[in-house]
């Protein structure tokens, strides 16, 4: 499986991860760049398998394999706006923690 890389979001998406500021509290330009590299990632990765909340703006479901319909599909991952914005910009998801 190829793993997502920032080449790989679109410009939309590039271009609303810029404008998202983690020290803001502003929960509009979050929501947007979310729904767009969410949508972004379900193009790539197709399927119904694996379901990705992030929480509390969008979920989608993704993977190739055995159909979800209802209820919490058993491969969730779930994770905050803020936590899945930082995964997607790599000026913070290469920063050292330490």
């Amino acid at each position: 499986m190829t793993s997502l890389h920032r080449a790989e979001l679109s410009s939309a998406t590039q271009d609303a991860l810029q404008s998202w500021d983690p020290d803001s509290a502003d929960s509009v330009s979050a929501a947007v760049a979310v729904r767009s590299a969410l949508n972004d990632i379900a193009e790539q990765f197709p399927g119904r398998s694996v379901e990705l909340r992030v929480v509390p703006v969008a979920a989608v479901q993704l993977v190739p394999g055995p159909a979800h319909r209802r209820g919490t599909p058993k491969a969730t991952v779930e994770m905050s706006a803020e936590v899945f914005l930082m995964l997607c910009n790599p000026e913070y998801a290469s920063a050292d923690p330490h």
